[in-house]
């Protein structure tokens, strides 16, 4: 995933706090897809300014102690990087957060490949409907 996709200073969570672009934000006006393993929302946005994708994993302390929960959060990051090619769209920025569950701890990285990538196709055909619909 390349560093410009994801939030790394306090100062960019402080602007992602302030503008519209918040996480609550995009809980709110996301599409959601349940699989085993995780919540995925997914927010797409017609924005010249802002083109790309932006991915953020939300981690409870139920999935597990610090050390697996980081260990999950590095292998979604690592399914969401070789997805990275799936998520260019035209003059479209794409917003997706995951909210990981008890079973990501326990499932190994075909797994969670295999249920990102159907959540996101489903997610996909979801906003295609809806545009065509428009």
């Amino acid at each position: 995933m390349p560093a410009s996709s994801s939030l790394q200073r306090s100062s960019h969570f402080a602007l992602i706090k302030e503008s519209e672009y918040s996480i609550k934000s995009i809980l709110h006006d996301a599409k959601r897809f349940i699989v085993s393993s995780f919540v995925m929302f997914m927010d797409v946005k017609n924005t010249a300014t802002r083109c790309g994708y932006y991915f953020g994993t939300v981690t409870s302390k139920r999935v597990g102690n610090a050390v697996l929960r980081n260990h999950v959060k590095r292998l979604v990051r690592e399914v969401a990087r070789k997805h990275a090619k799936l998520h260019k769209l035209a003059d479209k920025t794409i917003y997706i957060v995951l909210i990981l569950r008890k079973e990501a701890a326990v499932s190994d990285i075909d797994t969670l490949y295999r249920d990102y990538l159907r959540a996101f196709s489903a997610l996909m055909r979801k906003y295609t409907k809806q545009v065509d619909v428009q």
